[in-house]
């Protein structure tokens, strides 16, 4: 009986064992954060062609023998040019603007008569009136007379070629009158007094409206590899009424507040379309009262220039195969070279040589497929060899060489 119970109770204690070892393995498993990991699927390498050459031909596609992947073709040589403008004042600005001009005028003075000349002009809230002319004849009997608005502003005993200039800033209206006379020659009664006036211009200081018009001149070898166009300037005073706008070529293309400090600011012109190679049109204008004083203005192209010749060479192979197909349909088959473009920063073409045999490519296209095609007697069985040279800079994803039906 006692080893009964001995054997009872032992096989107890170790099936209560058994229920604690599997009550602490529940409770562990539920503090453990459990991370499903993903296993990532064995990468495919590309394939050039997903069926053979006379599948892949007969549908009127590429067969690829080989891809050459590429950052970039060619060498990188920028160069900068700038052109100084200096200082330009826009928008409403004090400044004189010319009222009346009149290129020649004739009075006198005498016993039998008198010419006087009257000139009637218009000021808006002019500050001053500047009238300016020559003196180109005269027989000096009697002096020389003006009126401004009934007052006498000028009498004098001029010279023949004396320029004379005279400035008012009292008794402006915004209509105005100008009298130009001559003393009377008497006592000498044998000839008027004479005064022969060219090139009289009346101009009045005002706050007037003004853009910046500036030619610029962009060189065609300098457009063929231009990188953009930097309008760079300084702001001595503004009011900052309205945005400054920068139109060219008749488009507007940028517009902004500019502040007035010491460091320049700078305008980039990155859309190639925007200009065009000769003279380009730059205009700078405000509104709204506003008005802007720049110092210092230039414009810096960026373009890229001849580079030296970029020389490279790879290979390529054609199985027995393929080369047994192009054999027996050559006739209707071409070679190819596919370069897909990504920017075009110079383009100065592309020289490639297949075997020794030299094709040249030129005007690619940007963001597109280019083709070159060629001969296909010159295709081997086996190793090929391709080299390209170019003194351009393109920005290149790919270059594929393949046949296709003509």
């Amino acid at each position: 009986m006692m080893l009964k119970r001995k054997g009872t109770e032992s096989f107890f204690y170790v099936l209560l064992a058994g229920l604690g070892i599997f009550i602490l393995i529940a409770i562990i498993s539920l503090s453990i954060d459990y991370v499903e990991v993903e296993h990532p699927e064995e990468e495919i390498p590309y394939l050039l062609n997903k069926k053979g050459i006379a599948d892949t031909i007969k549908e009127n596609k590429i067969y690829y023998f080989d891809k050459f992947l590429f950052k970039s073709l060619g060498n990188v040589e920028e160069n900068k040019r700038t052109i100084y403008i200096g200082d330009k004042n826009i928008g409403n600005v004090l400044a004189y603007g010319v009222v009346r001009e009149k290129p020649k005028i004739e009075i006198y003075n005498g016993l039998f008569g008198k010419k006087n000349e009257i000139i009637y002009f218009s000021t808006y809230n002019a500050k001053k009136v500047r009238i300016s002319f020559v003196v180109n004849r005269t027989n000096r009997y009697g002096r020389l007379i003006l009126k401004f608005n009934g007052k006498e502003i000028f009498r004098n005993l001029t010279y023949e070629g004396e320029r004379i200039l005279v400035e008012i800033e009292k008794g402006i209206k915004n209509k105005n009158v100008l009298e130009i006379m001559c003393e009377s020659s008497l006592p000498k009664i044998w000839a008027p007094t004479k005064y022969e006036i060219t090139n009289l211009r009346i101009e009045a200081l005002d706050y007037i409206s003004k853009d910046a018009y500036i030619e610029f001149e962009i060189l065609p070898e300098e457009y063929q590899g231009l990188r953009y166009v930097e309008i760079k300037f300084n702001v001595l005073d503004t009011n900052e009424y309205a945005p400054l706008s920068f139109i060219v070529n008749g488009k507007k293309v940028f517009e902004d507040v500019f502040d007035a400090g010491a460091e320049p600011y700078r305008v980039w012109l990155y859309r190639k379309d925007n200009l065009k190679p000769g003279i380009n049109v730059l205009r700078m204008e405000t509104y709204n009262s506003s008005y802007y004083d720049l110092l210092n203005v230039e414009i810096n192209i960026y373009y890229i220039g001849n580079a030296h010749v970029y020389v490279d060479e790879s290979n390529f192979n054609i199985n027995p195969d393929d080369y047994e197909f192009i054999e027996k349909n050559k006739d209707i088959l071409e070679g190819v070279i596919e370069i897909n473009t990504r920017s075009i920063n110079l383009d100065k073409g592309i020289v490639f040589y297949i075997n020794g045999a030299r094709y040249t490519i030129s005007n690619l296209r940007s963001y597109a497929s280019n083709y070159l095609t060629f001969d296909v007697d010159l295709l081997r069985k086996g190793v090929n060899y391709l080299r390209w040279e170019t003194q351009g800079n393109y920005e290149i994803k790919d270059i594929k060489i393949g046949v296709r039906k003509k």
